[in-house]
């Protein structure tokens, strides 16, 4: 797990950030003493996580959606020479994608590319 500790110097208080991948159908996640020292819960109630594979940005990822993205030369250009330079800028920022890709493209070449076989 992984966490951080941030400092407000203009309202000299501290914050921190935990990272906690939640897995299974119960996750316990206690800050304080030790659990084993809590009394024990009057009632138990059970719920329901739902999560979903929000978008992640990369770490170039606002590079990556100008040249890409946003371009014309990946989402619109019907020449071959397009889809092999937005090749080049898939490999050129690896682990990249848009965040309007469907959630299982993972790269340029992974969609229906607008230049294969032309030109």
């Amino acid at each position: 797990d992984y966490y951080q500790i941030n400092y407000d110097r203009s309202t000299e208080s501290f914050e921190a950030v935990f990272n906690v991948e939640l897995s299974g159908s119960v996750t316990e996640i206690a800050f304080g003493t030790h659990p084993d020292t809590w009394p024990a819960p009057t009632t138990k109630s059970t719920s329901t996580l739902t999560t979903t594979n929000a978008f992640v940005a990369c770490k170039s990822q606002s590079i990556f959606d100008v040249r890409m993205c946003t371009s014309h030369m990946c989402n619109g250009c019907q020449m071959a020479w397009c889809s092999e330079a937005c090749r080049k800028v898939q490999e050129a920022h690896p682990g990249c994608k848009c965040e309007d890709w469907p959630e299982a493209r993972v790269s340029y070449s992974g969609g229906e590319v607008e230049g294969k076989g032309k030109y």
